[in-house]
């Protein structure tokens, strides 16, 4: 599935921000300044969103077969909003650290997330718990 995103940041807008912000418009000089920073911020937001995704999927990726190593740790997850009212698996980490990760990237509001540390015997250990 392939998306695009359209983002139209006119003079009119940034005009409009100026006088949300500083109570007048912007001169020429001030808003091709503006300008030009809008272009840097984004290409940089750009390439740190890049980093951010292929960062987070080589770490999906370096988890693969996780439930077979010992310890690992299972994260689960309910939102009693998202009509989920039991906690359900979203996945199996090998360590603690990559669990957490995890959770920190797709945390939405009302989610409840634990974190279960799983050892040789099958005996499971809640070791972490959060609530939005």
């Amino acid at each position: 599935m392939q998306k695009e995103i359209t983002i139209t940041i006119d003079k009119e807008y940034i005009q409009a921000e100026a006088r949300s912000c500083i109570d007048r418009n912007l001169t020429g000089r001030e808003y091709d300044d503006v300008c030009e920073g809008v272009r840097e911020g984004l290409s940089l937001l750009v390439q740190d969103k890049i980093h951010e995704v292929i960062d987070f999927n080589e770490m999906l990726k370096s988890n693969k077969g996780a439930e077979k190593k010992f310890p690992h740790f299972k994260v689960l997850n309910r939102n009693v909003n998202a009509f989920r009212k039991e906690f359900e698996n979203f996945g199996v980490f090998k360590t603690e650290e990559y669990a957490r990760r995890f959770i920190d990237k797709d945390i939405v509001p009302f989610d409840e997330w634990k974190i279960v540390c799983v050892d040789k015997g099958n005996v499971e250990k809640e070791v972490y718990k959060i609530n939005r």
